[in-house]
């Protein structure tokens, strides 16, 4: 720092280096008598608002479904380099806040609604910082926006279902043990392995199902002919976190019928035929043939 002479105004004598914030010097005024008396200056370096706030935290995060609202979802973390209210940080909702909050001050993001995972999975949020201290106006802050996706956390609430109230299908009644008849497969709206389904079939005297809803053959037909009637019962294989329901609700039915006739069979395993291109719709390209015994 320099002073003048005759005025006493300090000024500058060069750039100020980055530290210290703080200066004490001590100035002399002398008469022409030459007496004199000191005073002490402290000298405070106002640091200018030319830094943006960085996001030192804004990551992906999950919250699960059915929970009510307040639940805390992560923290956003942002500062700033600048000095006095130059680096102080203020958080707000650029996009997003019909489902969630901030805090100003903290970063904290909470829910304001209580999710269903089946009706949306996920939402997408974008978080504004800005600095220069609260209350400030626009034109003196500066500031930077993240981007986030909320996942919203699966429970097991939902009971697997059929598409369908009935599935049809037929079998020779001098089938081989094993011999499927037919597949079924049910739903379930919940996601990894609460979607995971077992199959229950009734009765299961004479037909069996697999895990993946196979329906075959548990023993021989070779006596029997006519139609069959069964039903197959989804259950989930992780415990449930929704209360009991109608199991009918969700079950369906399986109609078989068991023939004394043998089924038809292909007279080839493989037909091969060419097209030729830009050929009308619908023209007979090859025809197959198929004989029963």
């Amino acid at each position: 720092f320099t002073i003048d002479a005759r005025t006493g105004v300090i000024s500058l004598s060069r750039k100020l280096p980055s530290s210290p914030w703080e200066y004490t010097f001590t100035i002399r005024g002398t008469d022409s008598n030459g007496a004199f008396s000191d005073a002490k200056v402290f000298m405070t370096i106002r640091d200018k608002n030319n830094n943006r706030p960085v996001f030192e935290k804004c990551e992906d995060s999950t919250v699960t479904e059915n929970l009510s609202p307040g639940q805390v979802v992560t923290q956003i973390v942002a500062t700033d380099v600048d000095r006095g209210l130059g680096g102080e940080v203020e958080y707000s909702l650029a996009y997003g806040d019909e489902f969630f909050e901030i805090d100003n001050t903290t970063g904290v993001l909470k829910t304001t609604v209580t999710f269903d995972r089946e009706e949306k999975a996920e939402y997408k949020v974008v978080i504004k910082v800005e600095d220069g201290g609260h209350g400030r106006s626009s034109s003196e802050r500066l500031l930077r926006y993240c981007k986030l996706e909320v996942i919203i956390g699966d429970v097991n609430d939902n009971y697997p279902y059929f598409p369908v109230w009935t599935y049809e299908g037929s079998v020779w009644n001098n089938a081989e043990i094993g011999t499927s008849v037919m597949r079924v497969h049910a739903f379930d709206s919940d996601a990894g392995v609460n979607a995971n389904v077992e199959y229950h079939l009734e009765p299961d005297d004479k037909f069996e199902i697999s895990e993946r809803g196979v329906i075959s053959t548990k023993v021989s037909l070779a006596s029997f002919t006519g139609k069959m009637t069964l039903t197959v019962l989804p259950s989930n294989t992780e415990p449930m976190t929704a209360g009991a329901d109608n199991s009918a609700d969700r079950s369906t039915n399986i109609e078989i019928f068991v023939s004394d006739l043998p089924p038809p069979e292909f007279t080839k395993a493989i037909y091969t035929a060419s097209v030729q291109e830009n050929q009308v719709a619908g023209k007979w390209t090859k025809q197959k043939s198929h004989h029963s015994h």
